[in-house]
């Protein structure tokens, strides 16, 4: 099982993860998400709650960002979905979702990994979904400068970690 210690380091990690997608989508030259080739999935009229984005990276996977975590599926493997705020990798049996999704209680059944098969589910999927979020951060820095990301820190008074941090974090989590 992973740490505590761990588990609390993710959620930071994710945490400011998001806080970057959020801010790309409202950088001065366009939303960068869009940009990137995400598709984006409004909120129904007469509801409340979050846009939602979708990637398709090939035949078989997928990744979708909301405000309250991010989901990444594979065909072969299913889907996996992390909260904001839990770094607990929730598998889902779909590896791709119906979106829009403007809220968490929207999203497919949902389970905690338990046996040995569901765990090593989880982390090829963890492992699947950081080299997707290393691969996006390099992107950033090519089309926006390193600069980009320290701004969109800068703005943030409640920010732990660095850049550096953020980066080597993703690393390491994908090591464990």
């Amino acid at each position: 099982m992973v740490s505590t210690k761990t588990v609390e380091f993710g959620e930071k990690i994710l945490h400011h993860q998001l806080w970057f997608f959020g801010k790309d989508i409202l950088h001065e030259g366009g939303n960068l998400l869009i940009r990137y080739g995400f598709e984006k999935f409004g909120v129904p009229d007469g509801k409340t709650g979050g846009n939602s984005y979708r990637l398709v990276l090939n035949d078989t996977q997928e990744i979708a960002l909301f405000g309250f975590g991010i989901f990444f599926g594979n065909q072969n493997l299913g889907g996996i979905f992390l909260k904001r705020y839990e770094f607990e990798p929730n598998l889902l049996s779909v590896s791709k979702l119906q979106l829009p999704i403007w809220q968490s209680d929207l999203l497919p059944i949902r389970k905690l990994p338990k046996s040995f098969e569901e765990i090593k589910q989880a982390n090829l999927l963890i492992d699947s979904l950081i080299i997707w979020v290393l691969d996006y951060e390099k992107w950033i820095d090519k089309t926006c400068g390193k600069n980009w990301r320290k701004s969109c820190l800068k703005e943030w008074e409640n920010a732990e970690f660095g850049i550096r941090k953020i980066r080597n974090g993703w690393s390491k989590l994908q090591k464990l």
